[in-house]
C-alpha cells in the first residue's frame, strides 16, 4: 500500500521501506525465529492500538498470534506518574 503523508511523518518509514519489505507472515516468522530463545513473549506498547493491530493482522493472514500477554506502557506510566 501507499503510505500517507501522516503515516510517513509519524513513523519516519519511507515508501521504499514498505515496497521492499517481506509480506507480514514472512516477517513475523523471521521475528519469531530470531526471538525464539526469549519465548514466551509479552508485547509491550504505548497504548492498546499495536496489540489490536497485530491481532487483526494475524487473523487476516491466518497466522498464530505469538504473544502471551500485553503490557500497556501508557497506562502503567499514567498509574506511576499520576
Amino acid at each position: 500500500p501507499e503510505l500517507s503523508p501522516f503515516c510517513k511523518s509519524l513513523t519516519h518509514i519511507a515508501q521504499s521501506d514498505v515496497d521492499g519489505a517481506p509480506p507480514f507472515p514472512e516477517a513475523l516468522a523471521a521475528w519469531c525465529a530470531w526471538a525464539a530463545p526469549f519465548a514466551p513473549w509479552v508485547l509491550a506498547s504505548w497504548g492498546s492500538y499495536d496489540r489490536r493491530q497485530l491481532g487483526d493482522d494475524c487473523r487476516l493472514h491466518g497466522v498464530e498470534y505469538p504473544f502471551t500477554g500485553h503490557v500497556n506502557i501508557k497506562a502503567a506510566f499514567a498509574r506511576i506518574r499520576g
